[in-house]
């Protein structure tokens, strides 16, 4: 698989790569996605830019990831699976929202 971004401002940087997990739970703000880990490097300058298959096909949206939990040769991405439904309703109704249980410290 390969991760495209542009890390540094690199413009249309690849990185290559493999899946190591599937259905990794990773922290992200304050959510935590259900992620496609791989050992590509993924960080704040190629999140948003998709992660492809061998079969050129899209299998995810590289994340860049929050408190420490990246790290080298550590990378996360949201299935496009789920990538696709939020657009769906991101087209449907221009906003989103993901509902959270609980209380949050100082709100």
């Amino acid at each position: 698989m390969v991760a495209v971004g542009s890390p540094l401002g690199l413009l249309g940087t690849v990185m290559h790569g493999i899946i190591s997990a599937l259905h990794r739970p990773v922290p992200l703000g304050d959510t935590v996605i259900d992620a496609v880990q791989t050992d590509a490097a993924i960080n704040h300058g190629n999140s948003g830019g998709p992660l492809i298959n061998m079969h050129a096909q899209v299998i995810g949206i590289n994340t860049a990831c929050e408190n420490g939990a990246c790290g080298a040769g550590l990378g996360f991405a949201i299935p496009i699976n789920e990538a696709k439904g939020v657009a769906d309703v991101l087209i449907r109704d221009g906003t989103i929202h993901h509902p959270t249980l609980g209380s949050t410290p100082g709100r």
